[in-house]
């Protein structure tokens, strides 16, 4: 006589091989291996079709589905553009526009339609055109490319293994913040699939790891506008601070023929490529110095002052002495005849590393930005 148990079991099995004739009969195919991290893992943020039927569920219970997937659908969507992808408020080129989805930025699918997709990017809710998305497989494959599945370790320290088990050897150790490129494919509940520098698979233990997908999300038109509302009045402020210096003459200064070579060497180091009028600039400014009495009394203290001039400082001015040029020994003579053309400014830099919201007035003479604080 059988046990309970058994008369159970055997039901079970009896009704598990019904069910399996039932779904063969409907043209069910088993689900190939390759997409089963695509079957609705919670971890990797992913669902497939299958018979036309969405089905939803852990990657733990893959072997439950024994069931294939003719299609596989991804619950977000890539902008496929140049630039951007205007985001409308209905599914119409007519409608107003509503937000912009950036090239490689992401959207999750609300609902989706033949030609247009309502999506939701940050705060932007709208309807996208299909043509300018990627999706499923293409959106995938598009994700991983760019590194948006990532895995970042949440607890102090985590053995790096090469299999996702307790017997595969340590690697090397991750510490909490670390993050990786995570490999959803290869990810399940239990081990956290990642790539390291080296290309080289490893898994963590997914207990001690937090999964997240990470692209540009889509800005809103508010957000747009109030950016360019920004860049203009920032312009402005800058336009602003731009000033016009007129030449001028002031009275002529004596110096040592020594300390004559000693500015053309700074306007050599300075502006050896620059326009005669960019060196006369360079060597107004060193009299500048001189007459402020910051940076001391003479030429030299001027010149060798602490953080400074850098090629002084460092050394590198004593290259220049034999590249010093007629043109840079024509400007410290008449700067120090008193042809200024550069007014009262002390301080310069190249314009490319110039922070102009930060200076009060500035001028910009081919290659230098010459400012005031």
């Amino acid at each position: 006589m059988k046990s309970k148990r058994e008369k159970k079991n055997r039901i079970g099995w009896l009704t598990a091989g019904l069910l399996c004739g039932l779904l063969l009969a409907v043209g069910v195919k088993p689900v190939p291996a390759k997409a089963a991290w695509m079957a609705g893992s919670a971890r990797s943020t992913v669902h497939i079709e299958v018979s036309g039927k969405a089905d939803m569920g852990l990657a733990a219970q893959e072997p439950a589905l024994n069931a294939a997937a003719e299609e596989i659908v991804f619950d977000k969507v890539i902008a496929n553009v140049q630039e951007s992808l205007n985001v409308r408020a209905e599914a119409s080129t007519s409608a107003e526009i509503v937000g912009k989805l950036y090239r490689d930025s992401y959207a999750v699918i609300l609902e989706r339609g033949t030609e247009w997709t309502k999506i939701q990017s940050g705060d932007v809710i709208g309807y996208a055109s299909n043509q300018y998305l990627h999706f499923d497989e293409k959106a995938i494959a598009k994700a991983q490319e760019l590194g948006a599945f990532r895995a970042t370790v949440t607890a102090g320290t985590v053995n790096v293994r090469t299999a996702p088990s307790l017997s595969g050897t340590v690697l090397t150790e991750a510490h909490k913040g670390d993050t990786f490129v995570q490999l959803p494919e290869a990810t399940t509940d239990e081990w956290t699939a990642v790539q390291l520098e080296d290309g080289t698979t490893a898994y963590l233990s997914a207990q001690f790891t937090e999964c997240s997908f990470e692209l540009e999300t889509a800005v809103s038109m508010e957000e747009i506008e109030a950016k360019k509302k920004a860049e203009e009045l920032a312009k402005a402020l800058e336009a602003a601070k731009h000033v016009e210096v007129a030449d001028t003459n002031r009275e002529a200064i004596t110096m040592s023929d020594e300390d004559i070579f000693l500015m053309a060497i700074v306007i050599t180091m300075e502006a050896g490529s620059e326009s005669y009028e960019g060196q006369l600039a360079v060597a107004n400014v060193l009299i500048n110095r001189l007459l402020s009495g910051i940076w001391g009394d003479t030429l030299s203290d001027v010149v060798y002052a602490p953080n400074q001039f850098s090629g002084a400082n460092s050394g590198r001015i004593e290259k220049f002495s034999a590249k010093v040029t007629e043109s840079c020994k024509r400007a410290a003579v008449e700067a120090l005849a008193g042809n200024n053309n550069i007014g009262d400014f002390m301080n310069f830099i190249m314009k490319d590393r110039a922070n102009l919201s930060s200076y009060s007035e500035y001028y910009i003479l081919g290659n230098h930005c010459f400012y005031k604080r």
